[in-house]
């Protein structure tokens, strides 16, 4: 998985004391803290900017707590505040501002600012849609089922994690990650059994992460689809329905209208809620959404060449789509070449 070096500064307010603080910031490794370095000290402030920055590597989905403590000259503990460095990095304008937890200051205040390593593209992609200019954004869902239909044991999910699933989002990722300005991508999973509960799941992030969905580039999408299949069950039938109405429900409530969603598709299985499908894809057309579904294997992939509608465009439940917003793609056909 990619990583990049976020550099963290910090500063005070309200401190109880003036007497030469400085921050000390450490990481904690098993039940242990290891200090990560120091700031330089400020005399005669209560208020204190530190010009130290402190480097950090980030991995995306790895929880890293952080503490922060200040202390005088006298060794006084003026303040502490413990926090993960996926918090830091994830607020918006990357300024943690937060009240001081322990110490003499109670008072006082943290403010912690992060600064974003990760490269910007200089020609960032924008195209034309129904007259808007269009910031594009790509979400990628992973099929997790077993075509049969039945729990996959570890060999097998073994020699699946080498299919070509990996191969295709190398092929089509890094296209992807010059149109992603912050080289962010929502992933989801599918069709799997998710532990402890063993419920069959399709619809969960590819991260594990509760509320986070986004990965770190095309590395880190592979990095997250490697050690969700290690835990997971594979079971099928497979479903897009799920996945589908969950992007036309995010992109309804979308409030920008400059923004235009692609959604990838990556499968092995046969389609088999074919007419709920069907029904999702017609309801997108009217939203700034396309659906990209891209066959990997030796499926029959029959059913799912009927979804490139071509001139006669998707028709369900009454509901036809309003312009061609799904094309299938079997990857078979462009890998070997």
């Amino acid at each position: 998985m990619a990583t990049f070096k976020w550099k963290i500064s910090v500063a005070c307010e309200n401190l109880s004391s003036k007497s030469g603080p400085y921050c000390t910031l450490m990481v904690k490794s098993g039940s242990q803290w290891r200090e990560v370095g120091r700031t330089e000290v400020i005399r005669n402030s209560s208020n204190p900017i530190w010009t130290t920055k402190f480097e950090l590597d980030y991995n995306f989905g790895k929880e890293e707590i952080l503490k922060f403590e200040v202390q005088d000259q006298d060794m006084q503990l003026l303040g502490s505040l413990c926090v993960t460095l996926g918090t830091l990095v994830d607020i918006p304008g990357k300024v943690f501002d937060c009240g001081i937890e322990e110490g003499l200051s109670r008072r006082g205040r943290f403010i912690i600012t992060t600064e974003d390593p990760r490269p910007v593209p200089q020609n960032r992609v924008k195209s034309n849609f129904m007259n808007y200019d269009i910031d594009l954004n790509f979400v990628v869902a992973f099929d997790f089922t077993d075509p049969k239909g039945k729990q996959v044991e570890p060999v097998a999910r073994q020699s699946r994690g080498k299919s070509n699933l990996s191969e295709a989002v190398n092929a089509l990722g890094h296209i992807l990650e010059d149109y992603n300005a912050d080289n962010l991508f929502p992933a989801y999973g599918f069709g799997a059994a998710i532990p402890p509960s063993q419920e069959v799941s399709y619809n969960f992030s590819l991260n594990q992460h509760p509320t986070n969905p986004e990965c770190l580039g095309v590395e880190g999408i592979i990095a997250a689809y490697s050690d969700t299949l290690a835990k997971v069950q594979l079971f099928g039938p497979t479903f897009f329905f799920p996945v589908i109405e969950q992007m036309v429900q995010i992109v309804r409530q979308q409030q920008d209208k400059r923004r235009y969603y692609v959604l990838l598709i990556v499968t092995n299985g046969i389609i088999e809620d074919f007419k709920q499908t069907k029904s999702a894809l017609a309801e997108a057309s009217d939203l700034p959404l396309s659906v990209i579904i891209a066959g990997v294997g030796d499926a029959d992939f029959s059913k799912m060449v009927a979804l490139n509608a071509g001139e006669s465009w998707l028709q369900s439940f009454g509901c036809k789509s309003s312009r061609n917003v799904v094309q299938f793609v079997e990857l078979s056909h462009y890998l070997s070449r």
